[in-house]
């Protein structure tokens, strides 16, 4: 399976705000889009902020597509609501084991 893996640091200010905004108005049309999603807080970082794992579980679509068509898209979603107050990076992964 493939994963794709966008690690958000967040201003602490707005993270509160930010976690309630990710679980109800970004998720939810990624799982329409048949895309299984997790959202993570990472417990241990040194970049001040609040950080979160946003984990999109690849079902039938590749890299590729997710980035040019879906990701564009949710970063200005979220970059409306929460604008200069949140960076991100990404890591595509693939499973080895199965669940």
């Amino acid at each position: 399976m493939l994963i794709y893996n966008i690690t958000f640091n967040v201003d602490f200010t707005v993270a509160e705000d930010w976690v309630r905004f990710m679980l109800l108005e970004v998720m939810p049309p990624l799982t329409s889009e048949n895309i299984n999603t997790r959202l993570l807080e990472i417990l241990e970082n040194d970049h001040g902020g609040a950080t979160y794992s946003l984990q999109l579980d690849l079902m039938g679509l590749d890299f590729t597509q997710l980035k040019k068509e879906i990701v564009p898209v949710l970063f200005q979603h979220i970059n409306n609501r929460f604008p200069g107050q949140w960076v991100s990076f990404e890591t595509p992964l693939k499973q080895l084991n199965q669940a």
